[in-house]
């Protein structure tokens, strides 16, 4: 009891911290705030029994940039973007595995092929669709037109023949949004992966 309390008031001592400086010295502290325990833990048995597919854009832990409100960010050498529940994943310098708690506007995947991949979180587009809301865009720039893609990854159970485990399948359906009439409008080329 006294190691989560005092681990708890270490959490909001560098929290606070981070909320009153600028935009750099906010970075180099939410660093810290990354590679500690901060978030909530993440229990790998929810998807221990899946045989097929994956919650995860990518199962590897990459680079990222996280964008944080109030012009904040943070970087993590390992961080994962979960497409089921939405939540990002990051390793603390232990390698325990933790979800982000802060509202996060944008996500950049920094790859090893130095390319960029940046995620836009729903809630900041132009939708009056509420289950979007919640959903992370993949920005595809196409010459002059932005395209956002929305990964959906749905987990189907079932029961195999002769046994009493349930399994696990997860699918990913893809589809591709544009903004027109500053409306985030769906295009007609969506698919299962």
């Amino acid at each position: 009891f006294k190691l989560s309390v005092a681990l708890m008031f270490i959490q909001v001592m560098v929290f606070a911290q981070a909320e009153g400086t600028s935009k750099e010295e906010g970075a180099k502290n939410m660093n810290v705030l990354l590679v500690t325990p901060n978030g909530s833990p993440f229990l790998p048995a929810m998807y221990s029994s899946v045989t097929n597919g994956s919650a995860f854009y990518k199962d590897e832990f990459i680079p990222a940039t996280i964008f944080l409100g109030g012009n904040r960010t943070a970087k993590s050498a390992f961080v994962r973007l979960d497409l089921v529940d939405n939540s990002i994943h990051y390793l603390t310098d232990k390698k325990e595995e933790f979800i982000v708690t802060q509202t996060v506007e944008k996500l950049v995947f920094e790859n090893p092929d130095n390319t960029k991949e940046i995620f836009i979180a729903g809630n900041s587009l132009p939708t009056e669709n509420t289950s979007y809301k919640n959903k992370w865009f993949l920005v595809i720039q196409q010459n002059d037109i932005t395209v956002y893609k929305l990964y959906t990854k749905k987990i189907f159970q079932y029961k195999p023949f002769n046994s009493g485990a349930l399994e696990k399948t997860i699918e990913t359906y893809e589809k591709y949004f544009i903004i027109k009439d500053n409306i985030l409008v769906e295009s007609k080329k969506s698919m299962i992966k």
